[in-house]
């Protein structure tokens, strides 16, 4: 249980950039209008279809199980069957339930349709790809997801592609992540510190040392899940520059840089990664990070804690609107490095057709509905209108009154995940304009040269178990906590060598060479 707990660190980061989108609705035209201003079409209304197709659809919640799922599906199925002939199942499982059971249930040839893959470990989409347990989708989108085909862009299957096999679809959202030291504001103005000189980590250094001063009763530096995200996997925030994870999440220990994108080296004997734990070990013995995080367990916004003066936070631009009501505080932002499009990005949380289904033309079916029709992304985000959410003057969305996240019957927090993200619902307190900006953001950023290789771990299956054991629980908490003793990174460095490092990374680079000749 220690191991998957650890791996939820990928995961938690991940579930940080969830912000909601907007989206306006014309019920005279039959259209909707996202926050993008792009109109999209209903998909129309089918022939009658005389066979209903069952659908099992897996899915998690950040929040409890709803109770009210029947209902949603009721409403979902009102569409769905006559007009593609599908009847929904929804079976939505709290996050931990889903970490341990979400493959397995493929695995044991369960009945599921249609599911999300995981952020982390099993339920990975490198793992399930690896493992032969999704179904290629190049013929079944060509006949039954058409319309999603045409309204992602052209590069965004490209990692989720493996041998020329389409084997899922990434969810369509805002995909970039920039890293913030983020400071409450307040703490900032009793220390003295003007946000404005803050340009490089030298200054947040400057500018921790000021706070501990000040405010010698409060964590400096806080984190969560055993880290305080200066080394978050993708970005250089001291070196600068970025380098791609190769569609690996777990352990990471393989790397492409962006300036030498065809050579493949160990990430945790880079200049990034040693120059980043000797500036955390020098922050912990400064008595800047918080004494108690590489013990601790479970993850959430470190600024949520009253106590914890300032984070690294690996945020969307689109939730700063919003992230001060997150977390009941002021807050100041400092960007630090900037987010790029890569393939694991591309692959932390995606759609697919496990080899389980039984119905995955069906299924594809409703894929399309997932990432071109309003009433269906909405009803799966936020559940019945009216019931569950409520119009709000302007433009967002919220709770009905008398109504909250502790006794709405569905409020799954989870609109990043459902199809396309930018024709879902704005709730209050965010920004009706994001998912323009969104688009916007996703559009200017920068991409991996190797967007689209994703590193086959089946090859090194039992190397890369021990590698991931290695970094997740023994050796990578301490280290970027900055309490790992002297010797650490040597041990480190050594313990994965023992385990077959360098065979590992020998065939990621094999497996690059393979796929970067084929692109040729």
């Amino acid at each position: 249980m220690k191991k998957f707990l650890s791996i939820l660190l990928v995961m938690c980061m991940v579930l940080g950039l969830f912000t909601a989108c907007a989206k306006e609705e014309e019920s005279v035209t039959g259209k909707e209008t996202t926050g993008s201003g792009t109109e999209v079409t209903e998909a129309p209304t089918a022939e009658p279809v005389q066979e209903l197709k069952d659908v099992n659809v897996i899915m998690w919640t950040l929040n409890t199980v709803p109770t009210e799922i029947d209902l949603v599906e009721e409403a979902i199925n009102k569409i769905t069957e006559p007009e593609i002939g599908v009847t929904v199942h929804l079976n939505i499982m709290d996050m931990g339930t889903y970490l341990t059971q979400a493959s397995m249930m493929v695995t044991n040839n369960e009945k599921v349709d249609l599911m999300i893959t995981f952020p982390a470990a099993s339920a990975h989409y490198s793992v399930m790809s690896s493992q032969g347990m999704l179904t290629p989708l190049n013929d079944l989108l060509n006949e039954y997801g058409q319309d999603l085909l045409a309204e992602l862009p052209d590069f965004y299957l490209d990692g989720t592609t493996k041998e020329g096999k389409i084997l899922s679809v990434p969810c369509y959202k805002n995909l970039i992540s920039d890293m913030y030291w983020v400071a409450r504001t307040s703490v900032l103005e009793n220390s003295g510190v003007d946000p404005a000189n803050i340009k490089t980590m030298a200054d947040v250094e400057n500018a921790m040392v000021e706070i501990h001063k000040a405010n010698p009763e409060m964590i400096t530096l806080g984190g969560n899940a055993k880290t305080v995200n200066l080394t978050y996997p993708g970005q250089k925030a001291l070196t600068g520059g970025h380098y791609d994870t190769l569609g690996e999440a777990t352990a990471i220990a393989a790397i492409a840089d962006f300036d030498n994108p065809t050579k493949v080296v160990s990430r945790y004997e880079t200049e990034e990664w040693l120059e980043s734990v000797s500036l955390l070990k020098k922050w912990y013995d400064m008595g800047l990070i918080d004494k108690d995080l590489a013990n601790k367990e479970g993850a959430g916004e470190p600024l949520a804690d009253s106590n914890v003066a300032t984070s690294f936070v690996i945020m969307n631009a689109t939730k700063l609107s919003s992230y001060d009501t997150t977390i009941g505080d002021k807050l100041t932002y400092v960007k630090l490095s900037d987010g790029v499009i890569s393939t694991g990005a591309l692959t932390q949380m995606t759609w697919a057709v496990p080899s389980s289904a039984t119905e995955p033309e069906a299924a594809v079916k409703l894929m399309n509905m997932l990432f071109t029709d309003a009433r269906i992304v909405n009803l799966f985000d936020y559940g019945v209108e009216g019931t569950h959410y409520v119009k709000k003057d302007d433009g967002t969305i919220g709770f009905p009154e008398g109504i909250d996240a502790s006794t709405s019957g569905y409020y799954i927090n989870m609109v990043q995940l459902i199809g396309n993200a930018f024709l879902a619902h704005t709730w209050e307190g965010g920004d009706p304009n994001d998912a323009a900006k969104g688009k916007a953001i996703m559009e200017n950023a920068e991409a991996s040269p190797i967007l689209g290789f994703s590193l086959d771990t089946s090859k090194v299956s039992d190397i890369y178990a021990q590698l991931s054991a290695l970094c997740n629980d023994q050796y990578r908490p301490a280290l970027v906590c900055g309490s790992a003793p002297a010797d650490y990174q040597e041990k480190f460095i050594k313990a994965m060598q023992d385990a077959g490092l360098e065979q590992y990374l020998a065939e990621a680079q094999r497996q690059l060479d393979e796929w970067l000749a084929a692109k040729k």
